[in-house]
């Protein structure tokens, strides 16, 4: 099923980082990343979008890449694929706008993502998700990706 045409997108080229900030926040409300679920607990939906923002451009920040999905001028979807070297990339943060969840944009994020990595020469696309979010494992399985590894993730907070 190919949704690509159903909507328009915009680059963080053509917004500001603000817009982009605000998009995350949109997205993470009421997401099943428990990482997510926390950080919102503990820090707010403004602090937490700001962070992981940071976090993301320390990792890969090509304006280009990073982009907001559309349906004319109501925001749906956020994507931000990223490259880890010349042949690894990851689709490092994905999210839906809890209002459109259901309604198989996970697949356009997906698509877009994974064109973009590719053309730019990526041969792997890493996607990690929440253990507990089957939905997005549904999907990645769906259009094509493979689970690989299982990660446990421990922290030490002082």
């Amino acid at each position: 099923m190919d949704f690509s045409n159903r909507l328009s997108y915009k680059s963080l080229n053509d917004v500001d980082e603000k817009k982009f900030i605000e998009a995350i926040k949109e997205v993470t409300r009421d997401t099943l990343d428990k990482e997510d679920q926390l950080s919102i607990k503990s820090l707010g939906e403004e602090e937490t979008a700001t962070k992981y923002f940071a976090i993301l451009k320390d990792i890969d920040y090509r304006v280009d890449y990073w982009k907001l999905g559309y349906i004319e001028d109501s925001l749906v979807e956020l994507i931000v694929p990223q490259k880890f070297n010349e042949e690894v990339g990851a689709i490092n943060y994905i999210g839906v706008v809890p209002e459109t969840r259901g309604n198989g944009y996970v697949v356009d994020l997906l698509q877009k993502g994974t064109e973009i990595l590719f053309n730019d020469g990526v041969k792997k696309i890493i996607a990690d998700i929440d253990k507990e979010n089957f939905p997005m494992e549904n999907v990645l399985i769906k259009i094509g990706f493979k689970e690989e590894n299982i990660v446990l993730i421990y922290t030490y907070n002082l």
